[in-house]
């Protein structure tokens, strides 16, 4: 896609590789002066994650964006049944936001790519955006 989407996958996967259960959510912020920023965002809780993924936009004002939180895979969301556990990844590009679900177990257990067709996320997620007056 882009790449700073193959920056933030490339993250998410380093991330499962490491042994301890701590998995911080990456963001990565691209300003107008084309400077990246990153972050890892660490919170008790998705609302958390999602309300520092906010101030991180909201300071940078960024061109483009993405971030994402851990969350557990259910069936009937739309991620393969294999995997146990999805990020959800929004990503601002021109304007407009993308939507996606990487699913996962662990380290071993990984979908290669991020699914920008997910349905169920994408409405979830775009409420959680106009919530935070991302979008």
């Amino acid at each position: 896609m882009t790449e700073i989407i193959d920056t933030y996958l490339s993250m998410l996967k380093r991330t499962l590789g490491d042994s301890t259960e701590v998995r911080p959510a990456p963001a990565i912020a691209k300003r107008e002066d084309g400077k990246m920023e990153m972050a890892a965002l660490l919170g008790d809780n998705g609302n958390e994650v999602a309300k520092m993924a906010q101030k991180m936009f909201r300071a940078s004002r960024p061109t483009e964006f993405v971030w994402g939180i851990d969350r557990f895979s259910k069936p009937g969301q739309g991620v393969d049944e294999k995997y146990t556990s999805v990020f959800t990844v929004a990503h601002l590009k021109d304007g407009s936001w993308c939507i996606g679900a990487w699913g996962y177990t662990d380290a071993d257990n990984m979908a290669d790519e991020i699914d920008w067709n997910n349905a169920h996320w994408k409405i979830k997620v775009e409420a959680e955006l106009k919530s935070l007056e991302m979008m």
